[in-house]
């Protein structure tokens, strides 16, 4: 694969990665805050107590698996492009996103 791509193949997938990773974190742990403060109020219990934990914990799953997408989509299709006479059909994320949306 480096003989045939070059050296920086084998990073091709890291900055995707890494928005993917940043996304996901963002998403976590603010929904999980905001959403556990919400419940507990709502329901007049302690942030503490499990059902506001359980409720905040499923609702930031969901909201990190939407996040996680749209990065992921791109990691991917970075990943695993092929040189098309001889030039990769992206030259990166930007790219990508662009010609992709």
């Amino acid at each position: 694969m480096v003989r045939e791509e070059g050296l920086f193949t084998l990073w091709r997938g890291s900055w995707p990665t890494i928005l993917r990773a940043m996304s996901i974190n963002a998403g976590m742990l603010v929904t999980f805050e905001e959403l556990k403060e919400r419940i507990a109020k709502f329901y007049n219990l302690d942030p503490k107590d499990k059902l506001p934990q359980i409720l905040a914990s499923a609702s930031a799953g969901v909201v990190c698996a939407f996040m996680s997408l749209p990065p992921d989509n791109i990691k991917t299709k970075l990943m695993k492009m092929k040189k098309i006479d001889g030039e990769f059909p992206y030259k990166g994320v930007t790219d990508c996103l662009t010609k992709t949306v």
